[in-house]
């Protein structure tokens, strides 16, 4: 969805606090996704410094701050660390240190012109469209509705393949690349 059907020009909404922003910023200088450029772009102030970053596709990213695990990322990746996250509405990017929940920075999109057209035709023709996406079942419901299309959301890079591969007949799969890149590989078009 993101950068696919989306223009994946993000911008931050809102956010928790300074603190939860700076430290999202700080982490996120070390992803290439979207959102990570949006979430640098909002904020302009000291980064912060950090030991063992890994960056996990599809949920976010660890790190070491201060003898203290920090992870930023997903509701998925923070409930893996055993972190109990609020219900939000939208794209959210939860951050958690030492265990503990710091709140977050939610993110909006926008869909592209273009893809409402490239759905519409890709319909006209009896082609089934699906979309497969790792946001948030709100998120991902409104765009699908907005382009009367099926959906499945929270999905990771495998069961995004799982899913495809689920579906008779041939596939084409449209995507940006990293959470996309085993069904982009494994799709017939």
């Amino acid at each position: 969805k993101t950068g696919t059907l989306t223009k994946g020009n993000f911008e931050v909404t809102s956010y928790t606090n300074d603190y939860v922003l700076q430290l999202a910023a700080s982490l996120e200088k070390f992803s290439l996704h979207p959102i990570a450029k949006a979430i640098q772009t909002a904020y302009a102030g000291e980064i912060v410094g950090f030991e063992n970053v890994e960056e996990k596709p599809g949920f976010g990213l660890t790190a070491t701050l201060d003898n203290k695990q920090i992870v930023i990322g997903n509701e998925k990746l923070l409930n893996e660390y055993n972190i109990q996250v609020p219900t939000t509405i939208g794209t959210s990017v939860h951050v958690a240190l030492g265990g503990e929940y710091l709140g977050n920075v939610i993110i909006k999109d926008q869909l592209k012109k273009s893809s409402i057209d490239a759905v519409k035709g890709f319909q006209s023709y009896g082609i089934e469209v699906h979309m497969l996406t790792g946001d948030k079942d709100d998120v991902a419901k409104e765009v699908a509705t907005e382009l009367g299309i099926h959906y499945r959301s929270g999905l990771l890079p495998d069961e995004k393949l799982d899913y495809m591969n689920s579906i008779k007949g041939n596939n084409m799969f449209i995507g940006d690349g990293i959470n996309d890149a085993p069904s982009l590989v494994n799709a017939d078009v």
